[in-house]
């Protein structure tokens, strides 16, 4: 297992919560000394975009941040990489396979900021190109399926190509009440 996780793979990186929430907490770790040297993001979305539009999304998020600086936040974006991914287009997985220099020396942590029912999918995907194993973990946000016999379905996909101690469920609603 490595000491630290290099590559972060964010699905759903063009949504609401990855730029109003994610890419302003990954700059700010940055900024904290954080993050290790070489860590970089890639974002995936459905969007057809080149990674300098993406760039530009992701710095437009983080301009109204209190600890925006100019040159941070240049260093931030030099990490930031962008990969057009369907989940139901097996395709794009080899797309973003090509993207990662090398899962067994760095560690890849995936982020599924996107609808449940792709949550199996997605995992499919990345193992059928070589994304998932020891050296790769996985988080998933949003509520685990509409109903258990969904959760279980999600779970069981998931499970299938990660060890449980390897996944992490975050429920961003968790607590919302208690912090406002």
């Amino acid at each position: 297992m490595p000491n630290s996780f290099e590559t972060l793979i964010l699905f759903g990186a063009t949504g609401d919560l990855a730029q109003r929430m994610l890419f302003p907490s990954l700059y700010n770790l940055q900024c904290d000394g954080l993050l290790p040297t070489n860590f970089r993001v890639i974002g995936a979305a459905r969007s057809a975009l080149e990674r300098s539009a993406f760039q530009a999304q992701v710095r437009s998020a983080l301009v109204p941040l209190e600890l925006f600086d100019e040159a941070k936040a240049a260093a931030f974006l030099d990490g930031v990489d962008y990969c057009r991914v369907s989940a139901d287009t097996p395709g794009d997985f080899a797309c973003l396979a090509g993207k990662v220099k090398d899962v067994k020396a760095q560690g890849i942590a995936f982020y599924l900021s996107t609808p449940p029912a792709l949550f199996g999918p997605v995992v499919e995907g990345l193992a059928s190109v070589g994304l998932t194993g020891t050296q790769t973990r996985i988080a998933m946000e949003k509520p685990i399926g509409h109903d258990l016999p969904s959760s279980r379905a999600v779970n069981s996909a998931v499970g299938s190509a990660f060890d449980e101690e390897d996944i992490f469920r975050v429920d961003h609603y968790l607590g919302k009440e208690t912090v406002q």
